[in-house]
């Protein structure tokens, strides 16, 4: 009896675990990306901050940044004229595009809006208990130690609090045109916080890790970068009949002679424009009967045709897998059955 009640717990415990997402890397693309855009120029960011240097600061680690992505060739703000530096407000980005250096295709501009670390300190008194040891005597007078409160000292320490926060805008120029590809709609903002006595990072470090999530922000905004799609291995791929923009119903069950079915996908916005292969295997070979390479779009139907009675032609009927790859690497499945033509009476 224990025996069996082990192997449904263990049984059932398993069930739970592969009842979980799927997880599969993949690339998030910007939506003015386009594969012919090669270089970019990171201008100086214009500083509007009361902080000398803010601009010169965040337009390095960005450059820095963008050619660890490895999406562009990167020219730094170094590149540019004296007269472009990040403190000098009335720099236009027109005048910008005209200054970008040889071979640019676009420009990367924009503004610090914030760049500062504030500290604030609290006195504070704690009561601490001060206990000295005592000796006595029991009835059978053997001897004890014990401690006792005799009396409380006031501790004074000082609590301090530190919020730094950093606002960066900014857009995307194509030179020579001027044209904006892209900008953000709002400021990217972050902030960072420290507390204690002391407290484990000061102004400069609280100063730097919001900075790090500006620019990683930016880095998401603006380049290609390396995600992690999450799935419904159950809705993900799934097979059903119908014609691609005429979906019909779910079914896992088709017929010798049925013509006209779909594998139907279902992914995450992270997906979009990346690439994706099909096939389908008949359970009892590996060789793919159906092969298909895909790129995937949010904005189009993701209805696939086949056709069971060529699939039964193929290799008989009984049990068939979907499977979808990314970078040759298998990600889901999904099981259906192609059933004999039922006999007419």
């Amino acid at each position: 009896m224990r025996t069996w009640t082990l192997l449904l717990l263990i049984a059932a415990t398993s069930a739970l675990v592969g009842c979980g997402p799927t997880e599969f890397a993949t690339s998030e693309y910007p939506p003015f990306y386009h594969n012919d855009l090669k270089s970019i120029a990171i201008a100086p960011l214009r500083n509007a901050t009361p902080s000398p240097g803010a601009g010169d600061i965040l337009s390095d680690a960005l450059t820095n940044a963008l050619a660890a992505n490895g999406t562009y060739s990167v020219f730094p703000r170094g590149r540019f004229p004296e007269e472009s530096r990040s403190d000098r407000l009335q720099t236009t980005n027109a005048e910008l595009a005209r200054q970008s250096p040889t071979g640019t295709q676009a420009i990367l501009v924009g503004t610090v809006n914030a760049y500062s670390a504030t500290r604030s300190d609290e006195r504070r008194k704690t009561k601490t208990p001060i206990y000295e040891r005592e000796t006595y005597w029991d009835k059978h007078g053997r001897k004890h130690h014990r401690d006792v409160l005799v009396r409380y000292r006031t501790v004074v320490s000082i609590y301090t609090r530190i919020r730094a926060n950093v606002s960066v805008s900014a857009s995307l120029i194509e030179v020579p045109s001027g044209k904006v590809l892209y900008a953000t709609s709002i400021p990217v903002v972050a902030e960072s916080h420290s507390a204690g006595s002391p407290p484990r990072h000061d102004e400069e470090a609280c100063l730097q890790i919001a900075s790090n999530k500006v620019i990683r922000q930016l880095v998401r905004t603006f380049a290609v970068t390396q995600e992690t799609a999450r799935v419904d291995p159950k809705k993900a791929l799934r097979t059903a009949t119908g014609t691609p923009g005429e979906l019909g119903k779910y079914t896992n069950d088709f017929h010798a002679k049925q013509t006209n079915a779909l594998l139907v996908l279902q992914l995450p916005p992270v997906c979009d424009r990346n690439r994706f292969r099909l096939t389908i295997t008949h359970k009892k070979a590996d060789t793919p009967l159906l092969s298909k390479e895909l790129i995937w779009h949010t904005d189009q139907p993701s209805q696939y045709p086949f056709c069971p009675a060529k699939l039964a032609e193929q290799a008989g009927d009984g049990s068939f897998q979907a499977n979808l790859y990314a970078d040759e690497k298998h990600i889901l499945s999904h099981n259906f059955k192609i059933k004999p033509e039922p006999k007419s009476k």
